[in-house]
């Protein structure tokens, strides 16, 4: 197996990992997921969730995913747009998958995370899982990361 497909596997198990994570997290609410396009995952967010709480309070949580065969960490993303590098976790990384999402006609996901983020309803998740060669071992790690709501609140969605 090559390295460009074992990472690719890594990432889809990370990924199946992303709704037990945020249900661990947030047990009173209902959890529903935007349908997104199929693209790689350099191109999208692991998942665009719709959260409502017991007190009716809706939230959408934005989460990357990522995933090892061991205890390392995995280097977050880097994506390139014209002559600007952005990281993962990052609001010019962030931006620029919902422009791309825009773009292609994810239009119900990018919508829901430019109003989300226009009313300070906005979280952006990282899932990473670790030991995915080691069943008996499996650790998964969640974590914030912060963004300009602001400015993701200002996108022509």
């Amino acid at each position: 197996m090559t390295d460009q497909r074992l990472a690719e596997l890594n990432q889809q198990i990370a990924e199946q990992l992303i709704l037990p994570a945020v249900h661990t997290h947030f047990p009173e609410a209902m959890v529903a997921s935007y349908e997104l396009q199929p693209v790689t995952a350099d191109e999208r967010f692991g998942g665009v969730l719709h959260l409502t709480h017991e007190d009716a309070s809706v939230q959408v949580v934005v989460v990357d995913a990522l995933g090892t065969g061991g205890t390392a960490s995995v280097p977050l993303r880097i994506r390139d747009v014209g002559d600007l590098r952005y990281e993962q976790g990052t609001t010019g990384y962030f931006v620029s998958i919902v422009e791309a999402m825009v773009g292609r006609g994810d239009t119900d996901a990018a919508s829901a995370v430019v109003q989300a983020a226009a009313g300070r309803r906005l979280l952006y998740l990282l899932v990473e899982a670790k030991n995915l060669d080691d069943g008996d071992n499996l650790t998964v790690d969640v974590s914030a990361f912060s963004i300009d709501q602001a400015a993701v609140g200002r996108i022509p969605a």
